[in-house]
């Protein structure tokens, strides 16, 4: 694991969550600013800069990608969002990206109830701000008292 890949990763899942909230959408540019590095880590050295393997990390990033798929079918998720979990899964590998996308659903369902409550219907919710919460509780290693780790 490269040191500094954590406070990187948290930094990168800020400015995301940031720009999902102002805008609801997430640039290609800021997904491409990790993916690339990581896909270049991952055939130079063996590894992703969270110590993933090149198997962990690419299952990671498809197990990422299939919950939200129904949902961009649906146009009730956006593509950047779907790229957005890919990329989680492919940086942290499948397991820790499993916990990021439950994280990130129960996150997700606590924001629908709250804007049900406001009644603020038919607004799309960042979906990128709970994955970059989610992203966030598994990189702090908070999540370590709530699921089991591998």
């Amino acid at each position: 694991m490269l040191p500094l890949a954590p406070w990187l990763l948290a930094a990168w899942a800020v400015a995301i969550a940031i720009g999902d909230a102002r805008s609801r959408r997430i640039p290609n540019a800021l997904l491409l600013a990790a993916a690339l590095p990581a896909l270049l880590l991952l055939l130079l050295d063996g590894r992703g800069p969270l110590g993933a393997g090149p198997a962990d990390s690419l299952l990671g990033a498809a197990l990422c990608t299939v919950p939200w798929l129904p949902g961009w079918r649906l146009k009730m998720v956006g593509a950047g969002d779907v790229k957005y979990a890919a990329c989680i899964g492919l940086l942290l590998g499948w397991l820790p990206g499993l916990r990021v996308m439950l994280y990130a659903g129960v996150i997700l369902g606590i924001m629908a109830g709250l804007a049900w409550l406001r009644s603020s219907g038919g607004s799309r919710l960042p979906m990128g701000l709970a994955l970059s919460a989610g992203l966030l509780i598994e990189l702090s290693g908070v999540g370590r008292y709530v699921l089991p780790q591998a």
